[in-house]
Formats: C-alpha cells, sequence, structure tokens
C-alpha cells in the first residue's frame, strides 16, 4: 500500500513530467487481485484488453494490481495518476488515444529519469486495438 504521502509525491511527479498542472487532492489507491482488475475495468465488454490498472475518475479512485513488483507498482501509478491529472484538468477527455498517449509517455519519462532505466521499452500502444 501507498500512503498518502507516496501517491501526493507520485502525482507531483507526474505532473512536472506530463506538464499537467498539479491537483491537490488525490485519488483513493486500492490494489486489488488481477480478476478483480479485470472485472472493474472491462465492465462487461466482451473483447478487453488484460490491464493492470485502471483509473475510476467519476468516482475518484485508482485500482492497481497487487501481483505488480515495487518497481512496476510506482510507474504503473504514475501512468494512472496522469490519467487523474487529465481528468482534472479537463485534457484529453473526448479523446482515448490522445488520453493513453501522454500517460504512456510520463510513465517512459517516469522510468528513464527515477527508475534509472536506461532503456526502458515503451509500451506499444495501439488505440484502435482497444475495446472499451
Amino acid at each position: 500500500m501507498w500512503t498518502i504521502a507516496q501517491i501526493y509525491k507520485l502525482m507531483a511527479i507526474a505532473s512536472q513530467l506530463s506538464g499537467l498542472p498539479m491537483v491537490d487532492d488525490i485519488p483513493f489507491v486500492f490494489e486489488q487481485p488481477d480478476k478483480e482488475i479485470q472485472h472493474g475495468f472491462c465492465a462487461g465488454a466482451q473483447n478487453c484488453v488484460e490491464v493492470y490498472a485502471y483509473t475510476d475518475a467519476a468516482h475518484a479512485e485508482i485500482h492497481v494490481s497487487d501481483s505488480l513488483n515495487d518497481y512496476s507498482r510506482n510507474t504503473i501509478l504514475v501512468h494512472e495518476l496522469t490519467h487523474w491529472l487529465e481528468y482534472k484538468a479537463n485534457v484529453n477527455q473526448s479523446n482515448y488515444c490522445e488520453d493513453e498517449h501522454t500517460a504512456y509517455q510520463t510513465e517512459t519519462k517516469y522510468m528513464l529519469e527515477y527508475e534509472h532505466k536506461i532503456n526502458p521499452e515503451p509500451a506499444v500502444f495501439h488505440c484502435a486495438s482497444w475495446t472499451m
């Protein structure tokens, strides 16, 4: 589990790396089993990709898989906190592809600058292949 201070620090990093404005309110972060993450993300969709986290901005929640190692947990939380900042700034709300692109760019910068991973392999994101 993350403390409020850790979440706030990672959100500040996400803000700095993405260029999105920082906000005072932080979402609730839940760690859950993979099956619950998939159920919450897919919400009944027939063709849904596997994810390790998702942001439910309407309920001020971020859900993260409890099966991730410490490195992956923070990296994925930075990605999801970028979505939270986008939501709070009302940026990319109608453009899912741009929303994900921004989050993946922020995630890659985080891996380089904070996790000191010299050659991160950015996730290949093909928006058309995602079904919501």
